[in-house]
Order: C-alpha cells, then structure tokens, then sequence
C-alpha cells in the first residue's frame, strides 16, 4: 500500500463493479479529484483500466472487500452502481465505516419484491394481490391459488431477482406450476411472489436523495414487448406526459421514499399507471440501467456527478434545470431499444438509412444477434441502441421507434 500513502492527501471513492456502468462512474470520481478502488470478479474489466487499484474480488463477497478497504486510508465514499448484487454488500461496507449510506434494512427491502409489497402494504399505497411460495412449501401451490382466490392473468417472479429473470405471465392455472419451478431457479432464497398483473402504462422514476432530502431528477416512459408484457424492450427520456402529471408523480416518488427510509444515493422506481392509480412495480435503492446516459444526453452533465456526492453529503443540483420539465415542447429526447432478435437488427438499420429525422447516437452495442428470438427477460437482450432526436409528433421517428402512446394524458 506504499504508493497510496504516498497520495493520502487525497480521498479514495470505492467502487463495487467494473463493468461500463460503473466504470463511467469511476472516470467521473477521477475527474473530480478522487482516488478509484474497484472491485470485481471479471480481471479483465473496464473498471480495471480505470481505476487506481482493482482487486479481482466478487462484489457479493463481503468479508474479503472489507478486508482490503480496511487497508485503506481516507476512504470517503462506497458506491454500487447500477448493480443489484453490489448494493448490499456497499451498504455493509460503509455502514461499517461510518460513511453514508442506506442501512441494511432499507437496502434488504428494495432489493426483495416480497418484503417491498409489505411494505407499501404497511404505507396503505396501492398494491396488485399476491402472495409467496417457499420451496420447501411449493407441493402447497394448488392450496395458496385456491385460498388467495387468484385471478388471471397473473405473473409469478422470484422475490429476489432483477433484470426480468425468472419471470412468466400465466394466463390460467396450468401455467403456473412450471412459472414457479422456473422462478425458483433463478432465486437464491428459494421464495417466489404471484401478484394479478396491473395493465396500464409503465414509467420509471430516477431519483437522488441527499441525506434524506429527495429529488426527482427524470421520468423514462417504458415500452413492453406486446406479447411477453414483462419484457422491456424501450425506453424513452424525458417522459411525454405534462407538467401536472410529473408533480403526481414526483409527490409519489417522494412520498415513497420517505416511506422506504431512503437516505441516500440514487433510486429506480418503476410503476405503472391504472384509473389514476400509480401502482409499484418495482423498487431499487441504487441506479438504473442507463439512466445516467439518458438524463445526460439530455440535461448535459451533472447526474453522476450529483450521484457521487449524494454519498458525500453533498448536495447539487446540477441535473433537470428550471424549464426542462415542459416534455411537450420542443426539446430533446432520448430513446433506447434493446435488441432481441433480427427484427430489431433491421429496426437499427432503418433508422440509419431513414434519413427523414436528425438524431444524435448516445450508446450502442450489439453482441451478436442471432435469428433465435431472445426476449424471456431483459437479461438476454444481445444488445441496444440509445439515440436522442428532437420531437416529435405522432409519426415522428421517436414516436415509430420508441413505440410510446404520445396522446393521453392518465390523470
């Protein structure tokens, strides 16, 4: 550790993960005068390149991270972006330090899809019906669907999964044996929820909190794929709703946060929309996928920024400037669009060849896109493609592309 205590007038930011995520969060700590640890399984990450120290480590593996922070002088700050797997184990490691973070409770409840619906139980927010099934207990499934009088269509998922996996619609109650088998194996509580599927319009929440003092930064109406309604397949940035339904929306993001004992860091908060009703689909205590991209495409630098010294105690407000939440105006909007199979392929070439709409490309990476169709979940996506264009009409190129209703206000 001689080279760090030759730097130690300078702070040390830890970093769980190296992927591109969080390596853009690494280079921005740097450039804001930071010194970088990462860790991550993968030696041949891009946060390896990035960062001052890296350490080939799990970032589920607690007790090993903490033994080489200990190591370490002046560490300020323990970040996790956009990683589910990552959160719990920062949230230890600084709790542990004394530094901010959301404490284990908080970070345990958002990361867990049943103790997240009793929660907003217990805070009389809207929630669809569901229940739970244990593995040991899944001989008992055609008791729990006959006495929580399950309706369908419903959706079964595992209470402790991201990203889409292990989740399947079921549409009677043939479906749901193998729904739950399925779920199981991506679970690693072995605990499975069945809710009635909530039809509506789906938006994401991005928000900030600095010690407890909370800030809707953006809204991302989301684009499902039309026959597996779970599947996400786009995204697009700024939301076109009005102004009067962002502040529906931002005093429920509040409220929720509040609710949850959110204190610090960025949140993901994805709802959906019913008879003026916002119902919770799900809730992460750490960033989305992208979103620092797509609020910074739009509102210019300032997110990432505003996200690291959210765990410094400091606040800024360098995103969504006074004026910017006018969505139906002419400003700029940033779409992405996974990409499944070769149909999206061919939606990526048109737009490189329409020609009848000036976009900028923020981000795209396609890994090899086969015929198979891929769609089960987001984690099988081969790929994306994030661009930002100017609106926007009903057959405007963000309208065709982004595939979102432009035309009804829900409040």
């Amino acid at each position: 550790m001689s080279e760090f205590f030759a730097n130690k007038e300078k702070s040390l930011i830890i970093v769980l993960g190296g992927g591109i995520q969080q390596t853009r969060c690494i280079k921005r700590c740097k450039k804001l005068g930071f010194l970088v640890c990462c860790f991550d399984i993968n030696e041949n990450c891009e946060g390896k390149k990035a960062a001052d120290w890296f350490f080939k480590l799990s970032i589920k593996n607690y007790n090993d991270i903490m033994l080489k922070v200990s190591e370490f002088e002046n560490v300020v700050a323990i970040l996790a972006p956009a990683t589910e797997i990552g959160n719990l184990t920062a949230c230890l490691i600084a709790n542990k330090l004394g530094l901010p973070y959301n404490c284990e409770e908080v970070v345990k409840t958002t990361s867990n899809k049943l103790l997240m619906r009793e929660k907003l139980d217990s805070l009389n927010l809207d929630n669809p019906e569901y229940f739970s099934i244990k593995l040991q207990n899944k001989s008992k499934l055609p008791f729990y669907i006959k006495e929580n009088a399950l309706s369908f269509p419903c959706i079964v998922k595992p209470a402790d999964s991201s990203a889409g996996r292990g989740i399947t619609i079921c549409k009677k109650t043939y479906d749901i044996n193998g729904a739950v088998s399925y779920a199981l194996e991506e679970s690693q509580e072995g605990l499975v929820i069945v809710e009635s599927v909530i039809e509506g319009k789906q938006y994401s929440l991005e928000t900030l909190s600095f010690n407890g003092d909370h800030k809707l930064i953006a809204i991302a109406a989301q684009t499902m794929d039309s026959k597996e309604k779970h599947v996400e397949v786009g995204h697009i940035l700024p939301a076109p709703i009005s102004k009067k339904e962002f502040s529906v929306f931002e005093r429920y993001a509040l409220d929720l946060l509040d609710g949850f004992g959110i204190q610090f860091g960025a949140c993901h908060i994805e709802v959906r929309v019913v008879d003026n009703k916002i119902y919770a689909l799900d809730f992460a205590s750490r960033m989305g996928g992208w979103r620092d991209l797509m609020i910074e495409s739009i509102y210019g630098e300032g997110y990432i920024d505003d996200y690291i010294k959210s765990h410094l105690l400091e606040k800024e407000n360098n995103v969504r400037p006074e004026g910017s939440l006018d969505c139906l105006s002419d400003s700029k909007f940033c779409v992405a669009r996974m990409a499944f199979n070769i149909d999206d392929l061919n939606l990526l070439n048109d737009l490189e060849s329409e020609g009848k709409c000036e976009f900028d490309w923020v981000d795209r990476e396609l890994l090899g896109i086969k015929n198979d169709d891929l769609k089960g979940s987001l984690s099988n996506s081969a790929g994306h493609f994030l661009y930002k264009s100017n609106l926007m009409k009903e057959n405007s190129i963000v309208a065709k592309y982004g595939c979102v209703d432009l035309t009804k206000e829900f409040y």
